[in-house]
């Protein structure tokens, strides 16, 4: 079952999701493992061809989601999308660490 970031109280919600993502890099990279799965949603929507190569080709899924944050956090419009997939796909990691 996916389940949107809705469900996280509009109080505790952060309104900069690219603050956000900068802020919790650290935890994001030791705790994210699906990296695989987030680049494949985000390819042709905020990922190029060449930027999901090069996250495809580290060779762990914290250089994947190292390579996936560095591309995602350069615009607002790109760092909302992953803050949402990650929302969707990553529930109670991001619960934690909103709270």
């Amino acid at each position: 079952m996916m389940l949107s970031p809705t469900c996280f109280s509009p109080l505790s919600m952060p309104t900069d999701k690219q603050q956000f993502l900068k802020r919790n890099w650290a935890n994001l990279v030791q705790k994210i493992k699906c990296v695989d799965d987030l680049a494949d949603e985000m390819r042709g929507n905020r990922l190029n061809s060449e930027m999901y190569s090069l996250i495809m080709a580290c060779n762990t899924p914290e250089n994947k989601m190292r390579k996936l944050l560095e591309y995602t956090i350069t615009t607002k419009t790109a760092s909302e999308h992953l803050f949402t997939k990650l929302c969707r796909s990553q529930y109670y990691i991001m619960q934690d660490l909103i709270s």
